[in-house]
């Protein structure tokens, strides 16, 4: 799993937004309380985010996607009353009343707790590092409640590092203009809901791990920087924290992914088994699974993990990542191409997709990976990621291919010599 996707893991930000603040719910429009199990979830989640979109918002499809065009900027500015313009925190406040998520003895006035919980969550949501936010935004599915006044919205972003997440959002119209009041990182099974719920518990109770939530909070930053050592050891100090069930499962899901982004892959896989079994709802978890078990040469593990995870989210260029490498591992490099190529067409910018082919197309046909190559964007940051990625693998032919296309893409990038010299450092301790 590249450190980038632990972009996915912002959702914990709302927790420090939460603690200590106060609750009061008035009697007004209230959302709508849907009841449906894991199961019922999936089964809407792979068939929303599966071949081409249905989208299916009648009338109403040009406003929902201008809702979602308008609200990425929005989300960038961490301007509070922008971000209340397109979010509306009063009505996830009454939805966690409805659903007995706020303790009783909580109360105050809840025009300042949503002016406060407001500005916090906008300057949150707006850091570079581990805030939510896209570039680019494709509405798969749009499924009304009880009338068109209300959605659910299935919708798959891109954010400034083309890392795409699958979300479902929460909706209200008033008229032709469109509110959340919820949404669900999908590769987590986290609600923004869930987790301002379990802020306030947390903060009623004085729960004494919540001063511990802050670390966790760098250990995340400091993935996303690719600061991978520092991010272990600070999670690691998190192991007697005493974190509430759903975060101790984050804290060991992000565990589990920086163990395999250094390579420890056994050690990776027990701390995603012991994620497992405090929250067994967590898709992303079998990509990690799948790219260590890659890692081990335990190829068809890997498969039934990617599958797996399929059967949660739908197949998308990381899926198609892990089959490719583990049908290259298993020599059935044609299986290889395929998976990779259609990869590549769910999402040109899943670049693990083009390393995959790097690996195993031919030298003559070497052409078509150039050109999926020229299509990502910031190839420098590609680059380093990739070269970095094989030096630590100990990869020299891949490295020497990679620097050849680079060249011809960039051939005025510093960092070009650097790993010519690493590339010569491989070769002399791992000859042909």
């Amino acid at each position: 799993m590249n450190a980038r996707q632990m972009r996915r893991f912002a959702v914990v930000a709302i927790l420090p937004a939460v603690v200590c603040l106060l609750l009061s719910c008035q009697t007004q429009r209230q959302p709508t309380t849907q009841k449906e199990s894991k199961a019922e979830k999936h089964e809407k989640v792979v068939e929303s985010f599966s071949g081409q979109m249905t989208d299916d918002g009648g009338q109403h499809a040009e406003s929902i996607r201008r809702f979602f065009d308008e609200f990425g900027p929005a989300l960038e500015s961490g301007n509070a009353q922008r971000f209340g313009d397109f979010f509306d925190m009063r009505m996830m406040l009454r939805l966690l009343k409805q659903q007995n998520m706020v303790p009783k003895a909580i109360s105050g006035d809840e025009d300042r707790l949503v002016q406060l919980l407001n500005q916090q969550l906008a300057a949150r949501l707006a850091d570079p590092m581990v805030g939510i936010s896209w570039k680019k935004c494709e509405v798969r599915r749009v499924q009304f409640i009880k009338d068109d006044t209300e959605a659910v919205v299935y919708a798959r972003q891109w954010d400034a590092d083309d890392v795409a997440s699958k979300t479902r959002w929460w909706l209200l119209r008033d008229g032709d203009k469109w509110r959340a009041y919820d949404m669900e990182i999908l590769e987590v099974s986290m609600r923004f809901s869930v987790m301002l719920g379990l802020g306030f518990k947390m903060a009623d109770r004085n729960d004494p791990s919540v001063r511990h939530v802050p670390a966790l909070m760098t250990a995340v930053q400091d993935g996303v920087a690719g600061e991978v050592e520092s991010a272990i050891e600070t999670l690691e100090q998190l192991d007697r924290a005493g974190f509430p069930p759903v975060l101790e499962s984050l804290r060991l899901m992000m565990l589990a992914a920086f163990y395999g982004d250094e390579l420890e892959y056994g050690e990776a896989i027990k701390t995603a088994d012991r994620a497992m079994q405090i929250n067994s709802d967590l898709p992303m978890i079998h990509l990690i699974y799948s790219a260590c078990y890659n890692g081990l040469k335990e190829h068809e593990k890997a498969i039934q993990h990617a599958d797996l995870y399929a059967n949660l989210l739908g197949k998308d260029g990381d899926y198609y990542v892990e089959l490719g490498d583990a049908y290259a591992g298993m020599g059935e490099k044609d299986k290889a191409i395929k998976a990779y190529q259609d990869g590549l067409a769910d999402d040109a910018q899943c670049g693990n997709n083009v390393l995959g082919l790097m690996k195993i197309v031919p030298a003559d046909q070497r052409d078509a990976v150039v050109q999926h190559y020229r299509v990502l964007n910031d190839a420098d940051l590609w680059f380093l990621g990739f070269a970095e990625q094989l030096v630590k693998r100990e990869d020299p032919d891949t490295l020497r291919i990679l620097i050849d296309i680079h060249k011809g893409v960039m051939p005025d990038d510093e960092n070009i010599s650097f790993y010519e010299e690493e590339l010569a450092e491989l070769q002399r301790e791992k000859p042909p």
